[in-house]
């Protein structure tokens, strides 16, 4: 049970859900008993397959499919190394993400393409990809599960079989909600702060079992057979990780249950407001398909501004810090304006070197804190103080409190 309140004057941004130490000691003590801390251990297997009885449910004949690793942006890495394109072939990729999708490209030996993201999903969709490629030439392309947002299961695979193009897919924060291809590498990361996270991690699942082979090989430098066929690196996920892993097994319906909870509870009080703000949706291209994909708060509660009102996110997220409230503007000023990809090529609308939604998400996006320790009464004083501060409204009186202290003595 989480044992947590928040004192108003102190409401992180970030705090991870993990086990603690008597759920996982009896797999410290498997450790010790095996002295195997390493190299795809007995619990590393079985880590593994839990994984995929819990979250990918493939067939028990293509449970190798399922390849854990050290982390996130390890698995991307992997992927990448993994599809053997020639070194400076492009991949595209949207400007609107986490560091770790692009320098997982670079790391790879590949040269990173920015492209924009749809205006409702906030993701680079398969219609924007076929657009840009009649601009730029790309050998593959990594979409991203935006803040968790899944994509509808295969419209990527139609992408694949029509332009003949590789895909990897990003969904590091995604894992209770993304399907899985036979067409192409789906990656997530299990970092602390995700859904599911076992302090730091990541998983590959290969559209194949071969696929997968290859790719756990590259994670021990290449070895296969006790030769290096292929240059890998050391992206091998420990012992260790895998005990919390098994432990954090255990929880994750409670987990389910919990982050469910606090998405309901923002859509309470956000739905209130819907003339000041917007939250991430379906696009609009999906038409039917759209009831099938979840609305918004997926692994992050991120809310646009409306223009209208005439405040940015700089000034609203200062004044959520004066009020104790943690926030964050998500992904900016979007990659391609970062000083270490300068040069990188920007393939915007029709050709062009604009990143319209994009640069619009970074001038409007504010993140609010989101995390299993919130309470009710939490989530009513944010979203209350915001709705001061972006209308000028006071909140003197409105009937809002939160009581208590949150003992933590470390958080993100």
């Amino acid at each position: 049970m989480i044992n947590a309140e928040f004192n108003k004057n102190n409401v992180p941004f970030l705090i991870p859900d993990m086990p603690q130490y008597e759920e996982f000691s009896r797999y410290l003590a498997q450790i010790d008993h095996n002295q195997w801390y390493s190299n795809q251990g007995p619990l590393l297997d079985l880590f593994e397959k839990g994984i995929n009885d819990r979250a990918f449910h493939l067939e028990l004949s293509n449970i190798s499919r399922v390849v854990a690793c050290s982390s996130g942006t390890s698995a991307l890495e992997l992927a990448l190394i993994s599809l053997d394109l020639p070194k400076g072939s492009k991949v595209m990729v949207p400007s609107f993400t986490f560091a770790a999708t692009v320098t997982a490209i670079i790391r790879a030996g590949y040269e990173p393409v920015f492209v924009d993201v749809d205006k409702h999903s906030w993701m680079l969709t398969p219609q924007i990809a076929q657009e840009a490629i009649s601009h730029v030439d790309v050998a593959a392309v990594l979409p991203v599960c935006t803040l968790g947002m899944p994509y509808i299961n295969g419209e990527w695979d139609v992408f694949c079989q029509e332009t003949g193009l590789r895909v990897v897919m990003d969904a590091a924060a995604a894992i209770c909600d993304q399907k899985i291809s036979t067409y192409h590498h789906t990656c997530f990361s299990l970092h602390a702060t995700k859904f599911f996270g076992v302090g730091e991690g990541g998983v590959v699942v290969s559209p194949s079992d071969g696929g997968a082979k290859n790719i756990r090989a590259l994670s021990n430098f290449g070895f296969s057979d006790g030769l290096i066929t292929q240059v890998g690196s050391n992206y091998k996920m420990s012992e260790y990780h895998a005990a919390v892993g098994l432990a954090q097994l255990s929880r994750w319906s409670l987990l389910k249950q919990r982050r469910k909870n606090i998405q309901k509870l923002y859509r309470k009080y956000v739905s209130k407001y819907s003339d000041l703000f917007s939250i991430q949706g379906a696009s609009a291209h999906l038409g039917d398909a759209v009831t099938l994909m979840p609305t918004g708060f997926q692994s992050a509660a991120a809310l646009i501004i409306n223009k209208e009102l005439n405040v940015d996110a700089v000034y609203v997220t200062e004044k959520l810090r004066q009020c104790g409230i943690a926030s964050r503007q998500w992904y900016t000023p979007g990659l391609h304006k970062h000083p270490a990809f300068d040069g990188v090529k920007v393939c915007g609308d029709q050709g062009s070197h604009q990143l319209e939604v994009t640069e619009s998400l970074n001038e409007g996006m504010v993140g609010l804190p989101y995390h299993n320790h919130l309470t009710e009464k939490s989530i009513d004083y944010i979203v209350s103080t915001l709705v001061s501060i972006v209308t000028g409204k006071s909140m003197s009186n409105m009937k809002r409190s939160v009581h208590g202290d949150f003992e933590r003595a470390r958080y993100i």
